[in-house]
């Protein structure tokens, strides 16, 4: 890693030559294109009517594949982690979703095409974000309710 030769390095060179970032997003693509071709041609060999549902094991090997051509996870205490973390807090807290739903094979395959870098947390992590948003809310709240003049509410009740 020494001399300049991190991965962020030759990305952020790359932003000063277009032509040339342009060439090698194209390469990237054009590997991971034909590799995630040939996983789909060998699973889909023995159907010839449609390709199967994707099942745990090929999820698992896809995801190996696409690692290949990407750079490595988020650090855990980087800014970028952190607003993901906070923004899969905010989705599962807003809507009420299982935090079992965290671990499916099929969200951590759709998180990974999304961004690789990002490392889906486990159920109890993923509700210590959701219990620190919720105090971060309520801080916001108290605050708002201190600073307000007059505070109307309005209540809509079926009898």
């Amino acid at each position: 890693m020494a001399n300049g030769n991190h991965p962020g390095n030759q990305a952020k060179h790359l932003k000063n030559h277009p032509k040339v970032l342009e060439e090698v997003q194209k390469k990237t693509l054009e590997k991971s294109t034909s590799a995630a071709a040939k996983e789909v041609s060998s699973s889909t060999a023995n159907s010839k009517t449609s390709p199967p549902l994707l099942r745990k094991q090929e999820s698992s090997n896809i995801q190996l594949k696409l690692h290949q051509f990407t750079s490595s996870r988020y650090d855990k205490t980087s800014t970028r982690y952190k607003k993901l973390l906070e923004a899969l807090a905010l989705l599962f807290a807003s809507h009420s979703l299982p935090y079992l739903l965290v671990e499916s094979p099929e969200l951590a395959y759709f998180i990974d095409l999304l961004d690789p870098r990002f490392e889906l947390p486990n159920r109890r992590r993923l509700a210590e974000e959701v219990a620190s948003l919720r105090l971060k809310l309520r801080d916001i709240l108290q605050s708002e309710i201190k600073s307000a003049g007059k505070i109307r509410l309005v209540l809509d009740i079926w009898s």
